[in-house]
Parts: structure tokens; sequence; C-alpha cells
């Protein structure tokens, strides 16, 4: 036999009110099965990264059995140690220890210079033959060995090479000599260094000249129909036929990603979500008790039972409106009408309400059906007078408690007003 689900009564409660004539323990299930499916993935989840944390923080340490801490290479970053220091005096205290990577030796600079330099001649054609014809953009690296050395670059005319290596060579029309100074360091030590690149005019190559020829056909396309209600695209260019198609952006990632967002925020919001409903719905209800008793008091004061008042409320309401107390004298009509006892049809509306007011009026009801009162009319009045001006209180209170909501709005549409006035006032001022 399956064992049943324990539920949480209050929950189940909640969802049940929400939910009147509909079968409250299969909603709480279906509600608890989707939170767990939802709490299984996230714990499986913090399981497997907690694992993965575990074996790479239990690998090997940075302090050897000889008490030494491996630096790193040149070049390399600085080596940060959490330890726990235990002296015989002053027992245990942690310190960070910080451990700088290796440097070069002022004997030892030459050589990486000479290195850095040669390095740097090697990488600095990019796809040209050689300096003494240059007509792309050269290849000026910023480092040398992982940052160790940095090169700082000079151009004797900014205007044909800059310090990023771009030619400009497409107004050119001779061949220009241009002198680079390259200044390498290495933390406050430099060496200066020179080469000479001879810049030509561009020459372009059969792709770069069809897309340049592209271009001028569309500027002259431009110019020629600029008084036209459209602009035709050219069908060939330079003997070639060209097909134009309009690029457009996709953001199925971004929808993706927003989706994954979307499914989140809603598992966040589903508890708070059956919290709001049932208090708007509890509202409602509490909004309703005046007129509610007004009327009962009405009913029962020309004569009608209690059992009749009921009836007529619901079938007037029914007619006008769709409301959550309709809703509740609903299923009290249906059970009286099923052949259940009034006093047990009483109990069950005033258990599903669960409004304090509505079960002292339920209250006097059941007591006038099980004993009989005389003065059941005067103590609805009575009822319906004193829900009435508790009424008026929630009233003023929802009222304080909007004021209050508007006072920031009212604040900063004060400092925009402020703002509009002081601005010019202050411009005039110093004109």
């Amino acid at each position: 036999m399956k064992k049943e689900m324990k539920m949480d009564p209050y929950l189940l409660d909640k969802i049940g009110k929400m939910h009147p004539g509909k079968d409250a323990k299969a909603l709480t299930r279906a509600y608890y099965e989707r939170k767990k499916k939802l709490c299984l993935l996230t714990i499986f989840a913090g399981i497997l990264l907690s694992g993965l944390m575990f074996l790479s923080e239990s690998g090997k340490g940075r302090i050897d059995e000889e008490g030494k801490i491996l630096r790193q290479d040149y070049g390399g970053e600085e080596v940060v140690v959490d330890t726990v220091v235990e002296s015989e005096c002053y027992g245990k205290r942690d310190v960070t220890v910080s451990v700088s990577p290796r440097t070069h030796t002022k004997e030892e600079l030459p050589v990486l210079f000479s290195e850095a330099f040669s390095y740097l001649q090697g990488e600095l054609l990019g796809e040209n033959e050689s300096l003494q014809r240059v007509t792309k953009d050269l290849c000026f690296p910023d480092s040398y060995a992982e940052d160790q050395v940095q090169f700082e670059y000079l151009s004797s005319d900014y205007a044909v090479l800059d310090t990023k290596g771009h030619v400009h060579n497409e107004e050119l029309s001779e061949e220009t000599k241009v002198t680079v100074e390259v200044t390498m360091y290495y933390g406050e030590e430099s060496k200066k260094e020179q080469f000479e690149v001879c810049v030509c005019p561009r020459v372009l190559g059969e792709e770069e000249a069809f897309y340049a020829a592209l271009e001028q056909e569309l500027r002259a396309e431009d110019a020629k129909s600029v008084g036209n209600e459209t602009f035709a695209l050219p069908e060939t260019v330079e003997a070639q036929s060209v097909v134009f198609a309009e690029k457009k952006e996709h953001g199925s990632l971004l929808m993706l990603a927003l989706t994954f967002l979307c499914a989140l925020a809603l598992f966040k919001g589903m508890d708070r979500d059956v919290e709001k409903n049932y208090e708007k719905r509890q509202q409602e209800l509490l909004f309703a008790y005046p007129d509610f008793t007004g009327k009962l008091a009405l009913l029962t004061g020309a004569g009608m039972s209690v059992t009749s008042a009921l009836r007529k409320i619901f079938a007037d309401g029914s007619k006008t409106k769709d409301s959550a107390l309709i809703e509740e004298l609903g299923i009290y009509v249906r059970s009286m009408d099923n052949g259940m006892l009034e006093e047990q049809a009483l109990a069950g509306f005033s258990a599903r309400v669960g409004l304090p007011q509505y079960r002292k009026c339920i209250s006097l009801i059941a007591t006038n059906v099980k004993k009989g009162s005389v003065n059941l009319g005067e103590l609805l009045e009575q009822e319906a007078e004193d829900a009435f001006v508790e009424h008026q209180s929630s009233i003023r209170k929802m009222g304080e408690e909007a004021g209050t909501k508007l006072l920031i709005p009212m604040v900063m549409m004060l400092s925009v007003v402020m703002v509009l006035i002081m601005v010019p006032a202050f411009l005039n001022y110093q004109v």
C-alpha cells in the first residue's frame, strides 16, 4: 500500500481555499512534486560542484616538506599562500605569505634586451616581404616573454606609420622612409633601439581592387540617383555578377538565455504567487462582509429563514458578478441541495472562508439553527453595523498606506521640478 504524502496543513488549507470544490490534496501533491523536482536538480548540481571544488582543494599544497614555496618563473604572477603559523609563545595565527616571481639580475639584462629586440625584428614584417618595401601594416608587439619586457614605439612620421604599426599609404605617390625608435623596459631598466622602414604606395590585390571598384560603383550610383525614390544596387562589378542580401541579426541565443532566466524567476515566484492570490481572495471576502451581513440582517428581519436568505443572496449575486463570496455560497447551496445538514453546510462554509468575521457570523447563525434564538435579527444588525465601522477603518488605513507609497514618486517629481527651475536660473546668473 502506497504511503500517503505528508503535507503542510497551512499550505494545504490555502490551496484548498483558493480552489473551492476541487481536490485540495491532489493540487497540493502536484505542487509538491514540481517543487521536489526543481529542488533535487539544484541539490544535484550543488553536490557536483562541491565535489569538483573538493578535488581541487585536496590537491598538492604549495609548501613542500622542507618548508619551501616554489616561485613562479620569470614573468609569472605573485604567489599568495594562506598559512597558519604556530609559535611556542603565541600559539597559532593566520599569516598570508606573498612570494614574488623570479626576476633577472642586471648582469642578465643585456642578453634579455638582445633577445627581445631579435624577437621584435622577427615579428615586425607581418605580411610584408621586407622593411625596405612595406605596403601593409607592420606588427608591433607590446611585450616579450610573457610581459617581462615591455615595448614602446616612436615614429618619425605619424601620418605614414603610427605607433600601432598601422600603415597609411592610401594617398602616397612615392616611397617614404620612416625611422622607428623602440624603447624596451624591464622594471626600472630600459634600452633604446632604432630601425628604418620604407613605406611604399599601396598595391591592391585582385580582391581588394574588386571591392574598391564596388565601393566606387555604389558611390557613383548614389550620386547619380539621389533624386529618385529608390537606389538600384549594381548587378555586375568588374564583369562579375554580384548579389546583395540584407544582413540580419539573430537573437536566438539571447532568447535562450532569457528563457532560462524566466524559468528561474517562475520557480522563485511560485510560492509567492500562491500567497498573493490567497491574500487577494481573503481581502475580497473581507470587503464583501459588510454587504453580506447587511443583506442577511435585512432578509431575516423581513421574515425569511437563514437558509432562504443565503439562497437569495447567492441567486442575486450570481446574476450580477462572479466573486469569491458567491462562489462559497454556491458550494453551500449545492451542499444543501445534495442532502447535507444545514449545520454541516454552515460549518463547511466557515472553515473554507477562514476569516474571523465570517466565523463569528456563521457561529450566530449555527446557534440559531441548533438552539433557536428570538433576537437573531438584532444580533445580525449589530454585526452589520460593526462590520461597516471596521470596513471604514480598513479603507482609511489603505489610504494612508497608499499615501506613504506615493511619497517617493512625489519627491522625485519635486526634484525634477527643482532642477528645471534652478539650472536656468544658475546659468543666467553666470552669464
